[in-house]
């Protein structure tokens, strides 16, 4: 992400606001590290030369998984602002899908994890949570939440008793039609959506993975697929759904 209002205060004045660039990443342990407990964690690391060099924050973890706090399978954050509240929000999955907050990218607070319209919890990979206009109207607004570009779920993301909610209004749909997707082995997986388009547009890019891989290392390829062509998402009332 570009923390232009430096809320982290990793950088200073030298750093232009645009180059203030932090990512925020997994990382995996074989054991518990010291004072921490389970195996997938996160943490961040900033760059102040647009992208060439990385610093890796010295108090990681920002979110450190006590005792698989969160599960075993808590990974894949995708980050974001929220300019009404003025803070980061981040959804993490991996397993289950979780909400959290933070005013700065380094103190963050759980807030709730997803569940769709029919209660039941949600799991995926590669999560990611986007506002699309339905037929396009700025007056309506939906959030979907997608997980891993194989299955959306539509809903509303509401803030109440100072914790964001995913409000569901669906179950599990497929992204794609016909057979693509379905998980990575299929033809699509890993689905995310670039930030900040200049033009308001929600456009998505996917992993396509080759179910042969494995077998072309023989070979001497140590590469696996290759990414879609840029896809946009929008929403459409079909048969008054």
């Amino acid at each position: 992400v570009i923390d232009r209002n430096n809320t982290s205060g990793l950088f200073d004045e030298s750093t232009p606001p645009e180059s203030r660039m932090v990512a925020i990443y997994t990382y995996f342990a074989n054991g518990p590290a010291p004072g921490e407990g389970g195996s997938q964690r996160q943490a961040i690391a900033y760059s102040e030369d647009n992208g060439l060099t990385w610093t890796k924050y010295e108090g990681n973890s920002v979110i450190p998984n006590f005792g698989n706090e969160y599960g075993g399978d808590f990974r894949d954050p995708k980050v974001m602002w929220m300019e009404e509240t003025q803070e980061w929000l981040m959804i993490v999955a991996g397993g289950r899908a979780r909400i959290f907050t933070s005013p700065d990218l380094i103190h963050r607070m759980h807030n709730t994890d997803l569940v769709y319209a029919d209660g039941s919890e949600v799991w995926s990979e590669c999560p990611d949570l986007f506002p699309l206009a339905v037929d396009g109207d700025p007056d309506n607004i939906k959030w979907v939440y997608s997980g891993s570009g194989v299955f959306y779920i539509i809903g509303d993301l509401v803030k109440a008793n100072g914790t964001y909610v995913f409000q569901a209004e669906t179950n599990r749909m497929s992204f794609y039609e016909g057979g693509f997707g379905g998980g990575a082995g299929g033809d699509m997986y890993a689905t995310q959506s670039f930030s900040n388009m200049p033009d308001g547009r929600t456009v998505l890019i996917s992993w396509m993975p080759e179910s042969n891989a494995e077998a072309l290392k023989a070979y001497d390829k140590n590469w696996n697929g290759n990414q879609s062509i840029p896809l946009e998402a929008k929403l459409y009332t079909v048969d008054g759904e």
